[in-house]
């Protein structure tokens, strides 16, 4: 039976970075610490890695040698890895006095041990100062992190849900401003989840500019939390709520471009409503939280193990009130589920903006242009064939 492992690891001396990533698949429930080395990125030239493994609570950490054995576990591992040399004369680190060497350790493990209980030193320092920032941000603005390579300083609330959180962000050097999630990971499948997240953002995001770009990324863990920050592009509001009749054209037309792009790309959002269209200060529309997404757009519903696959990639689904029919009653043997369910959300959304209400009895043409009703009334159909794609909702949104 195959075994889907999730790695977190930081590298000794490099704690300002966070906390590194890796999965991997093997065929068996174990896995010694050599192989396990081989998993990570090479390390420098001339240079091998040494490994500890972290405890949960991060109070303390075992040195691996390459041939101990490590047992699968639900949860993500924690290392702490350490970049060693050949041994050679020692160099200013051979200064340190060593512990009590055992018998049967050389010069080399020697060292290696010495930079682990280094790195672990600070690597629990540094997670549990991420940590705190994190937790706090939700209480009391004005706190700084890292993430990636930047260190901002986090703003107002813009959103909150159980386990997403955003804030305004501006560099603390550049100035730029930025939107900052905060995403709370409970085990390895949400951490999966947010890996698919960003494999999705780096594919459409920079493309276009209605989709959310990924700037940087960062994992802190502290015990068994694990928060994932996203760094992206700035907004200001949800559009959650009716938009003065001028704005509505400008609003629907940036989300159609969005959901046009990345249809285009074979990648669905799966979760368009009031809680993921943004606005930014210019007034465009950015479709944001691509939490939901899911690529190839569709997804066959014929069996029940089908249709739990799917579900799966919509737990964290926000604007369930703007779902397809044939998503909110997914069953085995139902309508497939592809682009369209995300040009029916957008219709959902489209009539929110316009009028102020969700369409619970169909299109209301007495509070709408007659242009605009004709759309919502294509793209709410409740047949799937009957409704246009993303590309043709574009271009009669541009002649609104």
């Amino acid at each position: 039976m195959a075994e889907h492992w999730a790695v977190t690891y930081q590298v000794a001396g490099e704690e300002e970075h966070g906390l590194n990533f890796v999965e991997f698949t093997t065929d068996t429930r174990t896995l010694r610490a050599k192989e396990l080395a081989s998993r990570l990125p090479p390390a420098p030239p001339d240079a091998t890695w040494h490994l500890a493994l972290v405890s949960n609570d991060a109070a303390d950490a075992r040195a691996l040698a390459p041939t101990d054995e490590l047992p699968w576990s639900p949860e993500p591992l924690r290392l702490i890895v350490a970049t060693v040399a050949p041994a050679t004369d020692g160099g200013d680190d051979d200064a340190v006095a060593p512990p009590p060497p055992s018998p049967s350790s050389s010069p080399q493990k020697r060292r290696a041990s010495r930079w682990l209980a280094k790195g672990l030193s600070a690597a629990k320092s540094a997670t549990a100062a991420a940590a705190r920032v994190v937790d706090a941000a939700a209480a009391a603005t004005g706190g700084t992190m890292a993430v990636g390579t930047r260190k901002v300083r986090v703003g107002a609330s813009l959103d909150a849900s159980t386990r997403r959180q955003t804030f305004a962000a501006r560099d603390v050097k550049a100035a730029e401003e930025f939107s900052l999630t905060l995403v709370t990971c409970d085990g390895k499948d949400a951490l999966r989840n947010v890996r698919r997240e960003v494999e999705l953002l780096a594919a459409v995001g920079r493309e276009c500019r209605h989709c959310p770009i990924l700037v940087g990324q960062s994992i802190q863990r502290d015990g068994p939390k694990i928060s994932v920050a996203l760094l992206g592009r700035p907004y200001v509001a949800l559009a959650t709520e009716w938009l003065p009749e001028a704005r509505v054209p400008i609003v629907l037309r940036g989300v159609a471009t969005a959901l046009a792009h990345m249809h285009s790309r074979d990648v669905a959002h799966g979760d368009v409503g009031p809680r993921s269209v943004v606005l930014q200060r210019d007034g465009e529309a950015l479709l944001a939280d691509f939490s939901c997404a899911r690529t190839p757009c569709a997804h066959d519903t014929a069996t029940r193990e089908a249709c739990m696959a799917l579900s799966a990639t919509l737990v964290d689904a926000r604007c369930r009130n703007c779902q397809a029919p044939e998503v909110a009653s997914l069953k085995p043997g139902g309508p497939q589920v592809d682009a369209r369910a995300d040009v029916y959300a957008f219709g959902c959304w489209a009539h929110i903006v316009a009028t102020g209400a969700p369409p619970r009895n169909g299109v209301d043409d007495d509070a709408l242009p007659g242009r605009l009703a004709a759309l919502l009334r294509e793209a709410l159909a409740f047949d799937v064939d009957d409704r246009p794609d993303a590309a043709t909702v574009l271009a009669k949104c541009r002649l609104l």
